[in-house]
């Protein structure tokens, strides 16, 4: 299987598509976290098959970790933007969901206990 992006066409780490794809509005509902960690395994395993450079563990979800934010935060924004700018509110309906990733993946990332705290601010979801 593979997984082509043309939503946003950007340039990113090998495990960008990967965390947008788990990372989806709707699939916290099918992917929790014990199948993220086998799907990152799992996905480290074909990566170094398939001659890309082995994936120490914790770099690999450093790295996926981050990517997910990333995209959760511009998930956010844009959905803040549709609302505002462009007078489309539906698309709010899908932040609280996205909040909870970023809430779920800055609570196993304790470095950016800093990011928390200035997001916070604005999202109170985020202040735990």
């Amino acid at each position: 299987m593979r997984v082509i992006d043309f939503q946003d066409a950007l340039l990113a780490p090998a495990p960008y598509d990967l965390a947008t794809l788990l990372g989806d509005r709707v699939t916290p509902l099918l992917i929790r976290p014990p199948l993220e960690q086998d799907l990152l395994r799992s996905y480290a395993v074909r990566w170094e098959a398939r001659g890309g450079t082995a994936w120490n563990p914790e770099e690999l979800w450093n790295v996926y970790s981050a990517c997910a934010l990333q995209k959760a935060f511009k998930v956010v924004g844009r959905f803040h933007y549709l609302d505002r700018v462009k007078g489309k509110p539906g698309y709010l309906r899908f932040v609280p969901p996205t909040l909870q990733q970023i809430a779920r993946l800055l609570a196993l990332r304790p470095e950016l206990s800093e990011v928390r705290a200035i997001l916070a601010r604005y999202f109170p979801e985020l202040s735990q």
